[in-house]
């Protein structure tokens, strides 16, 4: 026969299984009243010896009961298996989206920073702070992108010369010009219009290109004015002099006939304007034309140079290394003076009285395959000939053994008036 129960101790118990019920984890309350608590007068059955009958514990006061509501996503937000980022994902909620709250154990839906909901009929968690307990207004819609304007090509003008670029930058390469009132057609710079910063873009014999914006309008510019021609200012004769023999011409060229010669120290009125290297003079009461190169506003020193004794009958090209100086005579009388350059130490001009054996106007050097314009050879291969080279760095060079001369129009008085034969002389 079992321990009786005292009718207390029954009563104790239903109470507490009540109580547990209104907390959500009892299904219901018993179905009968509980009886009223024994009187003080009521002797309960001790226990028998030996056994050990705990008294059950009374609350003091009954939970509130757990009631489940919507909640709502604020955003996009991960559904999860555990309250915690670390708990796998059981999928998502978009912005608004709902889902019922499920008790986390404790008679609340929550659990620290995480709400327990039920997601497709099993309990998740999902972070509070995504969740609204009011359904959030709707996102707000981005704003659209406005639509790319159609591009329209067009016609534009350069308003000065301008260089056209491979791409839109001064340091690019250039592919051409544009003149004054020349125009070109525009391209799509890849936005809808033909500018990208300062650069426009544009169509140049069939490809891409680009030019500064700043250079071009879409009206046709009138024409650059032309600019008037300087007033020529008033002239002033002079008196010049001529620095060596010269001829007088009269046109300004070298292939213009000669009408007299002046004499280094003679002098002569300058009546105008120099013209291509020849100044115009008064001689003898007409116009006649001098090169400029020999004439000089001072009257030149008289020459200290005495002439070698081999140069003072017939004609001879006379070519003194002590001066540096070419002058062709004539029975004593110098025609022309010409500055001279030699050959350079280890190549020095051979000194002695030789002949011109052989002219070529147009000579190259077989040796060093420079030009050598009117050479005229007197030993081996030594000649007189004119040289660029001295004509732009002077005396700063040498030759390789010939006679430079740097005077263009010199150099061709010389091969006018000293054919095949005549004689030359070179001393110091």
């Amino acid at each position: 026969m079992g321990t009786r129960v005292p009718r207390w101790l029954a009563v104790a118990v239903t109470t507490a299984a009540v109580a547990f019920s209104g907390a959500g984890f009892a299904s219901a309350a018993p179905s009968d009243p509980p009886s009223a608590p024994p009187s003080e007068s009521a002797t309960p059955t001790p226990a028998q010896a030996g056994s050990s009958t705990p008294s059950p514990s009374i609350p003091s006061h009954s939970a509130a009961p757990f009631r489940a509501s919507l909640v709502y996503a604020t955003g996009t937000v991960t559904v999860r298996s555990t309250p915690s980022t670390a708990g796998s994902n059981l999928g998502t909620l978009q912005r608004g989206q709902y889902v019922g709250t499920r008790d986390a154990g404790n008679g609340t839906a929550r659990r620290g920073d995480w709400t327990a909901v039920n997601y497709q009929g099993r309990q998740a968690w999902i972070s509070t702070q995504y969740l609204s307990a009011t359904k959030p207004a709707p996102a707000p819609r981005p704003t659209p992108t406005p639509a790319r304007p159609k591009f329209s090509a067009q016609l534009v003008y350069a308003t000065t010369t301008v260089s056209v670029r491979v791409s839109p930058s001064t340091s690019s390469k250039s592919r051409g010009t544009l003149q004054r009132g020349q125009y070109v057609g525009t391209r799509d710079a890849g936005n809808g219009t033909a500018r990208q910063g300062s650069w426009t873009a544009v169509n140049y014999k069939g490809r891409q290109a680009w030019i500064a914006s700043r250079y071009l309008t879409t009206t046709r510019p009138a024409p650059a004015p032309k600019p008037r021609p300087k007033p020529r200012p008033a002239f002033t004769k002079y008196i010049v002099y001529a620095t060596a023999t010269v001829p007088v011409r009269v046109s300004p060229s070298l292939a213009a006939r000669s009408i007299a010669s002046l004499r280094r120290g003679d002098h002569v009125s300058a009546v105008g304007i120099a013209q291509r290297g020849f100044t115009p003079v008064n001689y003898k009461g007409r116009t006649a034309w001098v090169q400029t190169s020999y004439l000089s506003r001072s009257k030149p020193a008289p020459n200290p140079q005495r002439l070698d004794n081999r140069c003072l009958s017939g004609l001879v090209v006379c070519i003194s290394k002590t001066d540096r100086k070419l002058r062709l005579v004539n029975n004593g009388k110098i025609l022309i003076t010409l500055d001279a350059r030699f050959g350079r130490p280890s190549e020095p001009t051979r000194e002695g009285s030789f002949k011109i054996f052989w002219k070529n106007k147009n000579h190259v050097s077989t040796l060093y395959g420079s030009r050598m314009p009117f050479a005229m050879f007197f030993s081996g291969g030594e000649a007189i000939h004119y040289s660029s080279d001295f004509a732009a760095r002077g005396y700063v060079g040498n030759s390789h053994g010939c006679v430079n001369i740097r005077s263009w129009s010199g150099i061709q008085y010389v091969w006018n008036h000293a054919p095949v034969n005549t004689k030359v002389v070179v001393y110091r």
